[in-house]
């Protein structure tokens, strides 16, 4: 029987470590055409950051990423629960966002 594939899994071993993971749910064309026009609206990098702040904790639906401790790091429900990510998970987010919406890695890096 079909299933719906509605969710991706993206490996993380770059990022946390052997056997990381992430789970972001897959955006509907409607999703993803009002996330490119809001990020080509943004007119500041703080509005750019919003905007993909709310895909990353709207869109991710599950990982197993810990802490400096290894305890584990709870899902972001709020933008500030995205502060104390480091440089390279909210690069290695992002770019899990964009694969979703089918933007080329050289459009995402301008």
């Amino acid at each position: 029987m079909p299933k719906r594939a509605n969710v991706k899994r993206f490996d993380s071993p770059d990022v946390q470590g052997e056997d990381s993971f992430v789970i972001l749910r897959r955006f509907t064309w409607g999703e993803a055409k009002a996330l490119r026009r809001d990020a080509q609206a943004a007119n500041t990098d703080d509005d750019k950051f919003g905007v993909m702040a709310y895909a990353i904790i709207t869109h991710l639906t599950g990982w197993n990423w810990v802490r400096d401790d290894d305890s584990p790091m709870p899902l972001p429900v709020t933008e500030s629960d995205l502060d104390a990510m480091n440089d390279a998970e909210i690069t290695f987010l992002s770019n899990c966002i964009n694969d979703l919406i089918g933007v080329p890695q050289a459009e995402a890096k301008n």
